[in-house]
């Protein structure tokens, strides 16, 4: 259920950071001044940043499938029914 949560998290940041646009009234530019940090992303920052949660959060679903522990052919024609 936690890494489910996580996922979902590192989907919304994608989707926060890859599609929203750029602009001096965006989300970004408020939370930015909000913790008063001096910089402006551009269009490749924001489509880097949504990019990474994606692919972190693919990574984390399927991260069983990533170890590739399948069995071969013959380990699966030699087992008796």
């Amino acid at each position: 259920m936690l890494i489910i949560v996580i996922a979902s998290i590192l989907i919304l940041n994608a989707i926060f950071w890859g599609l929203i646009p750029v602009s001096k009234h965006s989300p970004h530019e408020m939370m930015l001044d909000f913790f008063e940090i001096n910089y402006k992303p551009n269009v490749y920052f924001h489509l880097f940043i949504g990019t990474t949660f994606y692919i972190l959060a693919v990574v984390l679903i399927h991260r069983s499938d990533l170890f590739f522990n399948y069995e071969s052919i013959g380990d699966i024609s030699s087992q008796q029914w």
